[in-house]
């Protein structure tokens, strides 16, 4: 998760895909008031590649999966 604002990073989270991600900070933002709160600041991001053979972690350029302001969350959800 990079918080914009704070301009940090933080610590990195494995998940088994892009849509997977998206799905935990849809959670996350549904029942955590602070990150409900601040989603507009915040964006999930893929930096590195997990291979669950080899158990090696490849890096790569930060790039959005999917930034807060784009998850609606519906009324009674």
């Amino acid at each position: 998760i990079h918080d914009l604002v704070a301009n940090i990073y933080h610590a990195p989270l494995c998940f088994s895909s892009d849509v997977d991600a998206r799905r935990h900070f849809h959670m996350a933002i549904k029942n955590q008031q602070t990150v409900r709160e601040f989603k507009n600041e915040l964006t999930i991001e893929r930096i590195g590649m997990f291979d669950d053979l080899t158990g090696k972690v490849s890096d790569c350029t930060p790039e959005v999966v999917v930034a807060g302001s784009q998850i609606q969350i519906k009324e009674g959800e």
